[in-house]
């Protein structure tokens, strides 16, 4: 089960409302997410180039909550959204579907420096 353990003051993370709800059988699961239109958080993207950040939902959430988009800080307890353990030294990429996966097919969000622990760095929110 991945969780934040740091974020950088300021820039690090932004908050979206959500425009699909999320089970709590999600929880602790990492996903790529992009901006719609209506500028509410949506797992994956059209492209890969339009995921911003990451999010680690913590419970069930509806459609329009709000939830913390993660771009800059790290997370522990680190797995791939499928459950996969980490490996040290390894970027990790969100696909168009949002999920995470080692496949670099997708916009790279990050890279392990242990296992367990992802360096959240997801460049540009154009």
């Amino acid at each position: 089960m991945s969780r934040i353990d740091k974020v950088v003051p300021g820039v690090g993370s932004f908050r979206a409302p959500l425009n699909a709800a999320i089970l709590a059988a999600n929880a602790g699961k990492m996903y790529g997410v992009s901006i719609n239109s209506s500028g509410r958080a949506v797992i994956g993207g059209g492209a890969a180039a339009d995921i911003v950040g990451v999010i680690i939902p913590t419970e069930g959430f509806a459609a329009g909550d709000p939830i913390d988009v993660f771009r800059l800080g790290e997370a522990v307890e680190f797995t791939t959204t499928a459950g996969s353990a980490s490996t040290a030294g390894t970027v990790y990429y969100a696909g168009t579907n949002g999920d995470i996966t080692t496949t670099n097919t997708g916009k790279a969000i990050g890279r392990t420096v242990e296992v367990g622990r992802l360096i959240i760095h997801v460049a540009s929110l154009a």
